[in-house]
């Protein structure tokens, strides 16, 4: 939205259906992870702040895990590092850092439970 409360530009993420998201700024964009709060994943974008234009995809290591009962937190920090994208989920724990220039994973740890 604008100042005046106008529409400035939409977003839909095409095929990825997800209930939750967060948000942060990042320089020129805003980053996005998209997830399901009751299932494993989650993708990672960058819109252009001033467009709404995609900037970058991310790669987002995950390990194959299959589930019927699920829970799945996501959070994001942004550091002098980078971006981080940390996750809770029933049977593993990640932490992963981008350039939030370029969406390029620089460090990423999982942890099976």
């Amino acid at each position: 939205y604008d100042a005046k409360g106008a529409v400035k530009w939409s977003w839909h993420p095409g095929g990825f259906h997800d209930e939750a998201l967060r948000a942060v700024r990042v320089g020129p964009n805003i980053a996005l992870a998209l997830y399901n709060p009751i299932a494993t994943g989650t993708r990672l974008v960058a819109l252009d702040a001033t467009s709404g234009a995609l900037a970058w995809t991310a790669s987002v290591d995950q390990l194959p895990i299959a589930h019927s009962k699920y829970s799945n937190q996501v959070e994001m920090r942004t550091t002098s590092l980078g971006l981080l994208l940390l996750g809770h989920e029933s049977m593993q724990d990640f932490a992963q850092r981008f350039d939030p220039a370029t969406g390029v994973r620089a460090a990423s740890v999982l942890r099976k439970r």
